[in-house]
């Protein structure tokens, strides 16, 4: 019995040590994308104000 169930409490470590792998690498990816959006909608409002100025 004792084994089982440490062998259960070695699952559960992994398992919630994935979880936690999987939450920071999609909030790192959330991060990443939020910021190349964010550079996009800047270089389109630059050459937007560009453009008008040019003209």
């Amino acid at each position: 019995m004792g084994r089982g169930t440490s062998a259960i409490r070695d699952m559960m470590a992994e398992v919630s040590t994935r979880l936690a792998q999987l939450v920071a690498s999609t909030a790192a990816g959330n991060t990443v994308a939020a910021v190349t959006a964010k550079k996009g909608d800047w270089l389109r409002k630059a050459r937007r104000e560009r453009r008008a100025f040019l003209r």
